[in-house]
Parts: structure tokens; sequence; C-alpha cells
């Protein structure tokens, strides 16, 4: 069984928005003031598929181009997959779960897989 797709290293620079937005949430916590807020942007990756970038405030904390623990460089199917996905990976991060991993598992749950 082959290693699945890993997160890319956010960029140096602050993100920049060149294109269209295809799909924006912004999750907060109220109830602790400290906790960054995280919203997400649905990015075409090729062959008509779709990956995601989580940003910290106007910083590109990941970029995902492909499905987590699915072997090779997948995109998901639909913007909706790589929505549910993101919003998944962003409740980790304010649950201060890091690195805010992906099983398998969680994708059969949101039916990514």
């Amino acid at each position: 069984m082959g290693i699945g797709c890993m997160a890319m290293a956010p960029d140096p620079l602050p993100a920049t928005t060149t294109g269209t937005t295809l799909s924006v949430l912004k999750v907060e916590r109220d109830t602790v003031p400290a906790n960054p807020s995280y919203t997400y942007r649905i990015i075409p990756v090729g062959n008509n598929t779709y990956g995601y970038e989580i940003f910290n405030g106007n910083k590109k904390v990941i970029r995902q181009d492909c499905i987590p623990t699915v072997p090779g460089n997948k995109g998901f199917a639909t913007k909706e997959d790589a929505g549910k996905v993101a919003a998944l990976v962003i409740k980790k991060l304010q649950q201060n779960i890091f690195p805010p991993a992906v099983t398998r598992e969680e994708l059969k749950q949101l039916k990514v897989l």
C-alpha cells in the first residue's frame, strides 16, 4: 500500500487572491477570544478535481491538493467534498489537534470515499 497525499507546506509569503474564490467558510470560536479565526478556500487542482487552502487570518497555513490517505495525487471529485474535509481540518485546528491529520475512516464518515 502506498503513502497517501500529504498536505503541502504553506507559502512563505502572505496569501493573495488572484482568481475567483469558489467557496469560503469562516469558522470562529466565540468562547476563546485568543483562538485564531480560520477560513478555507476551494481551489481547482487539475483534471476537474479540487483541493483547499486554509487560512489563519490572511496567512495560508495549509494547502491540500489531493485527498489525504489516498495513494497518489488525486484531488477531490467535488467542491463539496473538499469543503467537508477543509471544515473538519479547521475543527481540529480549533481543538489544538496538530497536525490536523484526516483518517480514512473520517473520509468515509463524511462520504468523501
